[in-house]
């Protein structure tokens, strides 16, 4: 199964919050893990305010080595044109736009997400959402 792995999943996984097994067992079962660039951002920024030193070089070398397996996809005028689409039909936020839109580019089989926003916005355009129930 190709999915797109939203930032929300990536940081649930390092964090330690109550969602972290369940993040590393949806990740497990993508045959092909797809991530958009803007992901790195959001996550090393998410992984900068982690107050222990030890906590946050830990997760930002795990999540460097998990991107190195992973198809990472720049945002080109496809994407942002789709994003810029699914903005104003959903309202949703730019970033969480960029995120769908890369997975309705890339024909993701689905896009995994802890954001509820991002999910209800994603299944607008008949996208299969894990992490969020429905």
């Amino acid at each position: 199964m190709i999915g797109v792995i939203d930032s929300s999943v990536f940081l649930a996984q390092y964090l330690g919050e109550e969602t972290s097994r369940e993040a590393a067992g949806l990740m497990e079962h993508l045959s092909d893990a797809v991530v958009s660039r803007i992901a790195e951002v959001e996550v090393r920024r998410g992984l900068s305010l982690v107050t222990s030193a030890v906590e946050r070089v830990t997760a930002e070398m795990l999540f460097t080595q998990q991107c190195q397996v992973m198809n990472i996809v720049d945002v080109d005028a496809e994407i942002a044109g789709i994003a810029s689409q699914v903005a104003v039909e959903t309202r949703v936020r730019s970033l969480d736009a960029l995120h769908i839109a890369t997975a309705l580019a890339t024909r993701a089989d689905c896009l995994l997400t802890f954001d509820r926003r991002q999910a209800e916005a994603a299944r607008a355009f008949d996208l299969t959402v894990l992490g969020v129930e429905g």
